[in-house]
This record gives C-alpha cells, structure tokens and sequence, in this order.
C-alpha cells in the first residue's frame, strides 16, 4: 500500500489569510504594530512558539495565553475557511491511483 500524508492546515484549508488577519487582530489588543501579509509570510515559522516571539514580548503576555486566544478566534472562524482550489480532485486523483490518504492535524481532538 502506497501512503500520502496531507498536512490539514495550510495544505487542505486554505487558512492563510485567516491566521494573518487573527494575528493582526491580536496585534492590536495587544496595542502593538500590525503586519503586513508579506510580512507574516516571512515571519511564519515552526515551531509556533518562535514565531510568536518574533512578533510578541512573553515577558508581557505568555506564549499560553497568546495561543489559547489564537485558538479561540481560530476555531470558529476555521469552519468557513475554504479549502484549496482542486484538493478534492486531488485527493481521489492518488485514491484512484490506489494510494491511501492520511490526514493529519495539529488542531485540538475536541
């Protein structure tokens, strides 16, 4: 059996607008200066913890309060995120192809 392994976030949904504009929105509870979309894209980095301290002072507010407040605009706002254009087609292109796709996610089971 042949694998493929799909990244949900980012590969699937096409949720990079979303983060920014999160990311902005909590820049600016945080009073502190937005981004540009470029800007994020290059900011953007693995894992998560680093790139917040790129853009935030732990020292003022923790990276878990941060990621819990990401998340908590994350989620329901990720419901109407739309996938990425030809995914679906792509999807059974490697079913048909006799591969067995796997989804994976860093988003909470719950």
């Amino acid at each position: 059996m042949k694998y493929i392994f799909w990244d949900f976030n980012g590969t699937i949904l096409d949720d990079a607008y979303l983060c920014y504009n999160i990311l902005n929105e909590m820049l600016t509870e945080e009073e502190q200066k937005t981004v540009t979309y470029d800007e994020y894209l290059m900011i953007f980095d693995f894992p998560v913890k680093d790139y917040y301290a790129k853009v935030y002072d732990f020292n003022k507010t923790s990276f878990d309060v941060l990621s819990k407040r990401f998340i908590e605009l994350y989620q329901p706002r990720s419901l109407s995120a739309p996938l990425h254009k030809n995914v679906i087609e792509t999807i059974h292109y490697f079913k048909d192809k006799g591969y067995k796709n796997i989804v994976l996610s860093a988003s909470e089971i719950n």
